[in-house]
């Protein structure tokens, strides 16, 4: 987290809390990463358009890039954006504890983060897409703000 807040502020990032206020609240409800005692290989980047299906089956599973070892809800199923009762199942497991969904808050604001910091480093010149991201970014800091 520390990295992406760095990377944010090198590009001149802005959100609607000043960045103290956004790592002292990181901080804050951070403790949580202690239960997470063995990280498995997390690929990060789980997607549709990743994943190759045949005749009903995963055949293929592509675009390893923002794979890590991590808590297995870090996983982007997991998150806001995707998580489903489909993924859960086969997953075989949901977010269920007090301790599993502030870590799921932390890991669903990193990824907002680099959702919106990527913009300037990959030089996106959609004007859409950019606002989406800072919105994206906006509700997300509220969401963990209330988490």
């Amino acid at each position: 987290m520390d990295d992406m807040l760095g990377d944010s502020k090198a590009a001149g990032v802005e959100f609607s809390i000043r960045y103290e206020e956004l790592e002292r609240l990181i901080q804050e409800k951070s403790d949580v990463l202690d239960d997470v005692k063995e990280p498995v290989l997390v690929h990060w980047d789980l997607w549709d358009g990743n994943v190759f299906v045949e005749a009903g089956q995963i055949t293929a599973i592509i675009d390893f890039e923002r794979s890590l070892w991590a808590d297995p809800l870090m996983e982007h199923y997991f998150s806001h954006f995707n998580n489903t009762p489909g993924f859960l199942k086969g997953y075989g497991r949901a977010v269920t504890t007090d301790s599993e969904r502030k870590r799921r808050s932390l890991y669903d604001l990193y990824f907002d983060l680099a959702l919106r910091i990527e913009c300037p480093y990959r030089q996106y010149d959609n004007k859409e897409h950019i606002q989406w991201s800072i919105d994206n970014l906006e509700e997300g800091i509220k969401r963990f703000q209330l988490s």
